[in-house]
């Protein structure tokens, strides 16, 4: 139900295994399709698994989705640049 690209860098995890459990990073979401990053083995057709949603890794992404600034830990405007690029111009 939610929006497409919603679940991009969260990821899913199901039991593989008594005592185990697989989790894959979803590196893209449209509809119900996913791509997954690492495979599925161990995932089969009627299995249930548990999907997460991704941050965006922005202050708006951290309100909107999560109601949660207080902890939002980035640096929105932190320049682009940076002395330890390899670049000794600064």
């Amino acid at each position: 139900a939610l929006a497409d690209g919603r679940f991009r860098a969260g990821y899913i995890e199901w039991d593989f295994r008594p005592a185990i459990t697989a989790r894959r990073v979803i590196i893209a979401h449209s509809g119900n399709y996913a791509e997954l990053l690492g495979g599925t083995y161990g995932l089969e057709t009627g299995m249930t698994f548990k999907a997460y949603p991704g941050c965006p890794h922005t202050a708006e992404g951290c309100v909107a989705f999560f109601d949660n600034l207080p902890n939002y830990g980035g640096i929105d405007h932190l320049p682009s640049k940076s002395p330890f690029d390899g670049n000794p111009v600064f």
